[in-house]
């Protein structure tokens, strides 16, 4: 049996099945002449914020729930429709771009933390993360020295010249009077 209803969306008149019309007197919710008129209602009260943060965590669980799914129609797709040349040219065109990217600031940084992972997990493999953690001590540290006192803690430096004096006293012609290579009042012997 049908009773006609006006919609609380759109005000027009519908005609609905009494059943219908007394679940929904019980339940206390509006009943509305269409599935359109019902969506409208529902997202009446909310912000566009809101409806944003619904459908990215919906998005977030379909993809999680569909991955291999999702994954597989990408696949083909992809084969479908990919044309390397058309692909060479588009990447040619878009190299400037790339090349200003690269040489931002966020980028090089970026770039240098992940370079010291990937190095790390590659020559250490699990132990990576203890020989990342040794490197920012160590990092650390040296930026708390200045560079005279750790060539100094080091025994580096003016090794050139130290080396160079010993070089040309080992193999020099002339006569030590002492081991020390003093020649004055202080000469041994």
């Amino acid at each position: 049996m049908l009773k006609e209803i006006t919609c609380p969306v759109c005000s027009s008149k519908a005609m609905k099945e009494v059943g219908s019309i007394n679940r929904a007197k019980k339940k206390g919710a509006p009943i509305f002449c269409s599935k359109e008129c019902c969506y409208q209602h529902r997202r009446k009260h909310k912000t566009l914020e809101q409806r944003k943060a619904e459908k990215r965590d919906y998005d977030k669980q379909y993809r999680a729930k569909n991955a291999d799914k999702l994954r597989t129609l990408k696949a083909t797709r992809f084969r479908r429709d990919y044309d390397p040349i058309k692909a060479a040219e588009y990447r040619k065109s878009r190299m400037h771009i790339h090349l200003e990217y690269c040489r931002t600031p966020k980028y090089k940084k970026w770039k240098a933390d992940y370079d010291k992972k990937y190095l790390a997990k590659k020559k250490y493999g699990e132990f990576s993360e203890c020989h990342l953690l040794a490197q920012q001590i160590r990092e650390e540290c040296l930026s708390r020295m200045t560079d005279y006192e750790i060539r100094i803690t080091k025994g580096t430096f003016a090794k050139s010249k130290q080396r160079k004096r010993s070089y040309e006293r080992l193999n020099s012609n002339k006569s030590e009077k002492c081991p020390l290579g003093h020649a004055g009042k202080f000469a041994c012997g």
